[in-house]
């Protein structure tokens, strides 16, 4: 009952803001601008648009997107349900992979997720079994391992330290704190933010909690703070975000928190979820449970979106990736699956007048990968 009153109070604080201002500890409080709205238009935010057909063939197939890094005009991408890592260049050509299924050295059954360390230049797979840490360098070939201490969900690193995160349920008994710190050789030296008590809500979103963009930065469900991971013990709060009429009310946390109240939350349109964090100098980018919000900066400003428009093919997608190791891009994902429908779409509709996006569907197939589109942001 102490845990379940002190996680309100908290909660009562944080969804108690109604102006942008900077509070004593440095953290932004930032107030939704307006009602989540149909669609973004790219240009408004980014100043181009590049669009990379990934290359398919039996090595680079791609079945969904999990995460996305670039470094060194390299593209790495991980799937997560094919446990595989998958390396292209800047235009779409397949270079390697990573899909080491097995149990000796180098090989593993599942991966939970990866990044990469742009200094050594290595590839960095976070294992679920067995627990363990494996580096490769660029080509894909293997470099070292460490067994872990026991289950993690998302994996950064600057190089110069190493960030993973406990999940708030899971079997589990001696953890006290959500995040981890390591050093390069996977030491550890330090945990932060306290564990709160939801461990009887099992529901996730899609979408990583943990980017590595302008900053390091970390989310959690019902929780609308951004914070800021720093190479001591004090996690930042960077940002707290009031979504309006889109946030959860505290009276509904008196009995804790459960999938009925996910549930309701998606009933009522309410955020209960941010991931996929991407900062550049000018604007802070994220997903909800509800659509994709931007926060400018400069105009302090917060808009949310269903979807984003790209406006040379006048299509509209959700399926948007903070892009790690850049604070300048975004990716922007289409399914060539999706694209299937726009020609039965114009083979049954005349006046079908979208040329350019035809003719896109027409050079790929149903089984081919995603086509990416990187969005630079707009200085």
């Amino acid at each position: 009952m102490k845990i379940v009153k002190k996680y309100w109070l908290i909660l009562i604080v944080m969804f108690g803001c109604t102006a942008v201002k900077k509070n004593t500890d440095n953290t932004t409080f930032i107030v939704q601008s307006s009602e989540i709205k149909t669609k973004m238009i790219d240009t408004t935010y980014f100043k181009s648009i590049r669009k990379i057909q990934l290359e398919t063939n039996d090595h680079s197939l791609l079945r969904k997107i999990d995460r996305i890094c670039y470094d060194e005009n390299k593209i790495f991408i991980f799937d997560k349900s094919l446990n595989k890592v998958v390396i292209f260049d800047n235009k779409g050509k397949y270079l390697s992979n990573i899909q080491n299924i097995g149990q000796g050295p180098g090989e593993y059954k599942s991966v939970m997720d990866f990044c990469i360390d742009t200094h050594k230049k290595k590839i960095v797979l976070l294992c679920d079994k067995p627990y363990k840490i494996i580096t490769y360098d660029y080509t894909g070939l293997f470099d070292n391992e460490k067994k872990i201490d026991g289950l993690y969900f998302n994996i950064i690193t600057d190089s110069s330290y190493v960030f993973c995160n406990k999940l708030e349920i899971g079997a589990e008994t001696k953890k006290d704190y959500e995040l981890y710190c390591y050093s390069p050789n996977f030491e550890h030296k330090f945990t932060s933010l306290p564990l709160r008590d939801i461990t009887n809500c099992v529901i996730f979103t899609e979408g990583n909690q943990m980017s590595l963009t302008l900053n390091k930065n970390y989310s959690r469900r019902f929780d609308y703070s951004i914070y800021q991971l720093n190479i001591n013990k004090d996690t930042e709060k960077k940002y707290t975000i009031d979504f309006g009429k889109n946030s959860i009310a505290e009276s509904y946390f008196k009995s804790g928190v459960s999938n009925d109240l996910i549930k309701l939350a998606n009933e009522k349109n309410w955020v209960w979820s941010i991931t996929d964090i991407a900062e550049s100098h000018k604007y802070v980018m994220f997903k909800t449970n509800l659509g994709i919000y931007i926060y400018d900066k400069k105009n302090k400003e917060l808009n949310g979106f269903k979807t984003i428009e790209n406006t040379e093919f006048k299509m509209s997608s959700n399926m948007y990736y903070s892009i790690n190791n850049s604070s300048k891009m975004v990716g922007l994902v289409i399914m060539p699956l999706w694209l299937s429908t726009v020609r039965e779409t114009a083979k049954k509709n005349p006046k079908f007048d979208n040329i350019k996006l035809l003719k896109l569907s027409e050079k790929v197939n149903d089984e081919d990968n995603p086509i990416l589109f990187l969005c630079e942001f707009k200085d």
